[in-house]
């Protein structure tokens, strides 16, 4: 392990009467930055911690490890944890002969690792089976060590400023960070837009969907199987704008003691949690279990009811003593044997929208364990996992389809100092991909009603539902429409229906599944008129013939696209329509799904800024009759325009089994030499509509149409002796001609 050991550490106090959350907008846009936020009265909620400028990122997908240190890349295989364990105990070194030369204020941690570990992180620690899907594809584990930190000490009103220096560090590092830290205290906060369409929220349950799987689950209860088991539903959205000014929003809707932002570069985590999972100050440890939920009343008297509600609620009662157990078990299997007590017991914690029972549990570690053995006995936290715990998370990964990622995982901090404290992350959303996701579940006991505990999950969303719906995005405007487009959810037509794209779906069992046994065309729609739609038929007719064995469907495919496009106001705008026919579930001569999607098409940033692709040889060579059709058995050329992007090019050349050329992965090739049209000669090959249309125009104006081999040193050749009289074009029916720039292996 050759990470830089800690070189340097300067603290020095800050003078500002800014907010904090306006202190920390000047990096939160910045990959990296880590924003612990504390609000309320709490002894839990003394610091505000913001952790930025990372010199060491760190992210784990399986085993899998990627390091970025200083810009470095570094890729390793090992258990995270295990990887995390011996980091924390070599920079601990450092850090320790750093720590006895300096006079430190009173400060939780200095430096130390900041981020986020996920609740997926649990199968590296027990062997729970895969039966839900990673859907988000994000890590396992994000954290960093930065190379600026701000401390604000709510309790005296102090706040520090810290630049840490890695050994080995390039010349003039710490004046830039410290000059990084002082234009950030200067920027002013300005809240920046977001956004989510004027659609509702959408959980991956049905209502009675939900109640009904609690209910299996209450049956396990009753056979003994389990006594219980925390059960979510994930709610998302389509989302467009900042992800920090939502998060600012939230947190003056209904601070809480640990709110938390991360920005991870490709995805921000805004948490808005309540509760501590484990604090470690030293060998002394600490865990902080909510159970029990009920909702703030509209009037006083309601609220004083529905407070005495939840401590008299023999059921609450039961399901925060199971969690109390649990979590004395987990702490104490690193902890001194009698030293693990219940300090507190249904501690009833007010907050703006909900009440909740809290329960604080204390131990002392063993002398010989630390931060990361203690992650390992007791993670994920069992308030959100049930009792026992193993059979609970199996439970869980069963009735949920969808792998947890942040949610029920932690946020927080592992100091070098021995300091170490982490969220339990729930009321915590995901931003990704134009995307918005959270969940929110509840325990679920013997004598849980269905219908009460569905009604709770929405009482512990209701802040983060109520900020969004304040955002939704006016679609009344035909004007902005255009903009809009990349956020909101739209309608494909599908068997005969218009629906919203995620409803749609086919028959697993289908060979159009299965096997990729159908057909497809792309057409360009501008401005509401359709391009070469006869010609796409045509082509999509024969496809049907030869690639499904039977003849096309009869639909009136001008009218379905028309309508789609209004159905998703583009009716201004460049659109991409795609119809897709598939073999359904029935066999060879069985019914057909067909689906016609809808988009709004921007041409490619590259074509923009280049004036041109960039061509690349793919290595891999294919001969397949089925490239006579545009089937949806598309694979190959998938992975041929992935293999493009990873190697720096625009599209990729793919070769025939001879080595010939034959096409790109989405288009025709047309070299152009003088007054010839040179067109790549191919036993299997697609004439595309855009490139027919070229033909017809050349052949007007008395060009000859050659048909020839083209082998890629022929077309590498050419590529390097482009000009006025010999260039080489891609054309298919969204980018019209291109000319290309350049050709390499």
């Amino acid at each position: 392990m050759n990470i830089k050991a800690i070189n340097k550490i300067i603290i020095k106090e800050i003078k500002t009467d800014k907010p904090f959350y306006e202190i920390a907008a000047g990096f939160a846009h910045k990959k990296g930055t880590v924003l612990l936020l504390s609000g309320g009265d709490e002894d839990n909620a003394r610091y505000n911690i913001l952790a930025a400028e990372p010199w060491l990122e760190i992210s784990s997908k399986g085993r899998s490890i990627l390091l970025l240190e200083m810009g470095e890349k570094i890729e390793i295989e090992e258990d995270p944890l295990e990887y995390l364990k011996n980091l924390i105990e070599r920079l601990s070194e450092s850090y320790k002969e750093i720590e006895k030369d300096m006079c430190l204020p009173e400060l939780p941690i200095s430096t130390g690792l900041f981020g986020y570990l996920s609740y997926d992180l649990k199968d590296h620690i027990e062997k729970i089976p895969r039966t839900s899907v990673d859907d988000l594809g994000l890590p396992d584990l994000y954290m960093v060590f930065p190379g600026i930190m701000i401390v604000e000490d709510r309790k005296t009103d102090k706040i520090y400023g810290i630049v840490i220096e890695p050994e080995s560090t390039e010349k003039g590092r710490t004046d830039l960070l410290i000059r990084l830290l002082e234009n950030g205290l200067k920027s002013n906060y300005k809240p920046e837009k977001f956004s989510i369409p004027g659609i509702p929220l959408k959980s991956n349950f049905q209502r009675v969907e939900y109640e009904n799987i609690l209910k299996e689950i209450i049956e396990y209860i009753k056979n003994g199987d389990i006594y219980q088991v925390n059960m979510s539903q994930r709610f998302s959205t389509d989302f467009q704008g900042d992800s920090y000014s939502l998060f600012v929003e939230l947190f003056k809707e209904n601070p809480a003691p640990f709110f938390a932002y991360i920005n991870c570069g490709n995805h921000q985590i805004v948490s808005t949690s309540p509760e501590r999972f484990i604090l470690q100050e030293g060998n002394r440890v600490e865990a902080r279990p909510i159970k029990g939920t009920r909702p703030r009343g509209k009037t006083p008297e309601d609220d004083e009811n529905l407070k005495q509600e939840l401590m008299e609620s023999l059921k609450d009662d039961a399901e925060l003593s199971m969690i109390v157990d649990l979590l004395r078990n987990d702490i104490g299997k690193v902890c001194k044997g009698g030293s693990v007590k219940v300090l507190e017991h249904k501690t009833l914690t007010a907050y703006k929208n909900v009440y909740h029972l809290v329960s604080t549990i204390e131990g002392i570690l063993e002398r010989d364990k630390g931060s990361i053995d203690l992650l390992r006995a007791a993670f994920p936290g069992g308030s959100i996992t049930g009792c026992p715990k193993i059979r609970a998370m199996e439970i869980i990964d069963e009735k949920e389809p969808f792998r947890r990622h942040i949610y029920t995982g932690s946020i927080g901090y592992i100091g070098l100092n021995g300091r170490m404290d982490l969220s339990i992350v729930i009321r915590t959303a995901t931003i990704t991909e134009g995307k918005l996701f959270f969940s929110v579940g509840g325990g679920i006991v013997y004598d849980s009603l269905p219908e009460d505990e569905y009604e709770e999950t929405l009482h512990k969303a209701q802040t983060l539902m109520k900020v969004l719906s304040r955002h939704k995005a006016d679609l009344s405007d035909r004007g902005e429409r255009g903009k809009q487009t990349s956020y909101r959810e739209n309608y494909c037509w599908h068997n005969g229906k218009f629906i919203p794209d995620s409803e749609a779906f086919i028959p697993v069992f289908s060979p159009g599944y299965q096997y990729g046994q159908g057909v497809f065309e792309t057409l360009k729609v501008e401005k509401g008129g359709i391009e070469y739609l006869e010609e796409h038929q045509k082509r999509l007719e024969d496809g049907c013939r030869k690639v499904l064995g039977k003849n096309p469907v009869k639909l009136d495919w001008k009218e379905i696209i028309e309508l789609l496009i209004r159905k998703n106001n583009l009716k201004q705008t460049v659109s991409a329509v795609k119809i897709l026919i598939s073999q359904g579930r029935s066999g060879l001569f069985g019914n057909l799904n067909t689906t016609v999607t809808c988009r709004e098409y921007k041409t490619r940033p590259s074509i923009i800024e280049n004036g041109g692709l960039r061509l690349g040889i793919y290595p891999h060579r294919r001969d397949n009759f089925l490239a006579d059709y545009k089937t949806m058995n598309y694979l190959f050329y998938l992975k041929a325009g992935e293999w493009a992007k990873e190697n720096g090019f625009d599209e990729a050349v793919i070769l025939n089994a001879d080595g010939s050329v034959s096409e790109t992965n989405t288009g025709n090739i047309i070299i152009v030499e003088g007054r010839s049209i040179i067109l790549p000669k191919s036993n299997h090959r697609l004439q595309g509509i855009m490139e027919a249309e070229l033909l017809k125009n050349y052949k007007t104006k008395k060009y000859q149409i050659v048909r020839k081999q083209i082998f890629q040193e022929d077309l590498i050749k050419v590529g390097k002796n482009l000009a006025k009289n010999s260039q080489i074009l891609v054309t298919n029916s969204l980018i019209g001609f291109v000319r290309v720039l350049s050709v390499a292996l």
